[in-house]
């Protein structure tokens, strides 16, 4: 059984062949505090679990964002398409992704770094630090009264903050494009009623404007728990 909060690791090619098991993890990952790391090996192929993505074989690049990444560039072989957020790329491929149900949720993140490999018993500090960054952005656990006077402090609703962070995927050239983009992204949820009040109830706080973040906006989010989730979701590529 995965632990109650903290990291499960589990093989990317289960997920193929572990539908059920893979839907378990996922389901596990929902909640803020967790996070389910998926290493090599991996099935080439496209999945749909939990939402779609693809892995394809990568002619090992040299270099890497972190430490650790450029240690396993020579073992690197995949790199991963779909509605994932890019937490990594080396050359434009994409070797560590990550996907969340909704901003305060915990995260599954694929990446292309083999963390089983000789070479990190090696540099156990840079390991260490490679997923003590990723594991930050999975949110903090918390009992009901805590999520209670949490919410109360940030005065925004679970909604609120779903349609901040899904504007950061932007630009969006009005309001109408904005919420239409929502209502067939794969990366955040939200029923169209509840779209449109949601951003009714930002616009009055002065927290957007047309189709972006105000600069109130921008600097709330900045300022958030979620400042380097949306760090990521900026860099992603838009249409």
């Amino acid at each position: 059984m995965p632990p109650h909060t903290g990291v499960a690791i589990v093989f990317g090619k289960d997920f193929k062949t572990s539908p059920e098991r893979a839907a378990e993890w996922t389901t596990w990952a929902m909640e803020p505090g967790r996070l389910l790391l998926m290493v090599p090996p991996y099935s080439v192929g496209n999945f749909v679990m939990p939402v779609p993505w693809e892995v394809r074989r990568l002619t090992p690049i040299a270099g890497g964002e972190t430490p650790l990444s450029q240690l396993l560039a020579a073992e690197r072989l995949h790199e991963f398409r779909g509605a994932l957020v890019p937490l990594e790329r080396v050359g434009g491929a994409i070797i560590t992704a990550g996907w969340r149900k909704h901003p305060a949720s915990g995260m599954v993140v694929w990446t292309a770094l083999p963390l089983w490999s000789l070479t990190v018993l090696d540099h156990p500090g840079d390991c260490a630090a490679w997923l003590k960054d990723i594991f930050t952005q999975c949110g903090k656990p918390v009992d009901a009264e805590d999520a209670a006077k949490q919410l109360e402090d940030q005065e925004l609703t679970e909604s609120e903050w779903t349609m901040l962070l899904h504007l950061c995927t932007g630009p969006y050239s009005s309001k109408e494009e904005a919420l239409s983009t929502l209502s067939e992204s794969q990366l955040f949820r939200m029923p169209a009623g509840r779209s449109q009040e949601t951003w009714c109830r930002l616009e009055q706080r002065g927290l957007v404007e047309s189709g972006a973040l105000s600069p109130a906006g921008i600097s709330l989010v900045e300022e958030s728990r979620y400042a380097a989730y949306a760090k990521e979701l900026r860099r992603m590529k838009h249409g």
